[in-house]
């Protein structure tokens, strides 16, 4: 395998990012894309235990992922969510929509984001070049979507041998080209 596609999905009530990262081993390019919807859920009414993804953000998603094939193998993550208890409608309306969000993309998976930081590191954010964004969300959700992305690439052993090889290069004096950057 030459080339990856990581992507990367932090779903919130107010703002949904996803990033997309690709790597070209051969070419040692990526390139980093990213996307934001916003208030992608709601109700019939106020007392509605129903909740309703919005159509056009269940599209735009699955294109965006389509988009990042590129042909490459493409490996999808969605930001697992841990009940807290305090809010009882803030947690169903939460775990419904990682749950839709993950089902949309099949072989997707949820990734705990418990101890991601420590994983993924901001000065892994950093080499990535994803560790800040022009686009201001509620709770850094590109910088989050930037963390499962990387994790999921990390937790399976040849992708992680690919991250491995770019920190690697970049590390040594031999940094890969970066060839795009943009919001769709």
């Amino acid at each position: 395998m030459t080339k990856l596609t990581l992507v990367g999905n932090d779903p919130g009530i107010r703002d949904t990012g996803a990033v997309a990262i690709r790597l070209d081993n051969k070419e040692k390019t990526w390139a980093v894309h990213h996307d934001v919807w916003s208030g992608i859920t709601s109700r019939p009414d106020q007392k509605s235990q129903v909740i309703n993804i919005d159509p056009v953000f269940q599209r735009q998603w699955k294109q965006f992922v389509k988009d990042e094939e590129d042909g490459a193998p493409t490996f999808v993550g969605v930001e697992g969510y841990r009940q807290r208890g305090t809010n009882p409608k803030q947690d169903r309306e939460m775990l419904f929509m990682v749950q839709s969000i993950q089902k949309m993309i099949p072989g997707s998976m949820v990734v705990d984001n418990t101890g991601i930081k420590n994983v993924v590191t901001r000065d892994m954010l950093k080499l990535f070049g994803v560790a800040r964004f022009s686009v201001n969300t509620n709770h850094s959700d590109l910088v989050s979507a930037a963390r499962v992305a990387l994790k999921v690439g990390i937790q399976i052993p040849v992708l992680n041998e690919f991250i491995y090889q770019f920190i690697l290069d970049n590390v040594e004096g031999e940094p890969w080209s970066l060839v795009s950057t943009s919001t769709r």
